[in-house]
């Protein structure tokens, strides 16, 4: 079981890992790619790919498209998506309680911690 518990924080703190990057690209032109994606995020694709879909799926993250293809591969178009009003609750929600179990580092900003406890 512990193994599963790793697993599910390994993906939680993924999730909050990529939310974070959405929302710290609202002040910019174009959603930096060179953070989001497999390689940076030292994940493997299908990890990457499952988790923007999970994203994309709960309505978190908006303008994100997959091709599924016979073959079973998934080619995922994600350069024009962007974080939404439900995916900054959900990342607002996590970061303090992530960060209370330590799957954090301590640079979570206080303004996300007060904005989690507002919601």
């Amino acid at each position: 079981m512990k193994n599963t518990d790793n697993t599910s924080m390994k993906t939680l703190t993924l999730i909050h890992k990529i939310l974070k990057i959405y929302d710290d690209c609202m002040d910019c032109d174009k959603l930096d790619l060179q953070k989001l994606n497999p390689t940076a995020l030292k994940v493997s694709k299908n990890r990457f790919v499952k988790v923007m879909k999970m994203l994309i799926d709960n309505d978190y993250i908006e303008g994100a498209e997959f091709d599924e293809w016979v073959d079973g591969n998934v080619e995922l178009l994600y350069e024009d998506s962007r974080i939404t009003l439900e995916g900054l609750k959900f990342y607002a929600e996590n970061a303090s309680l992530l960060n209370k179990l330590g799957f954090l580092p301590d640079l979570i900003s206080g303004g996300i911690t007060i904005a989690a406890s507002a919601i």
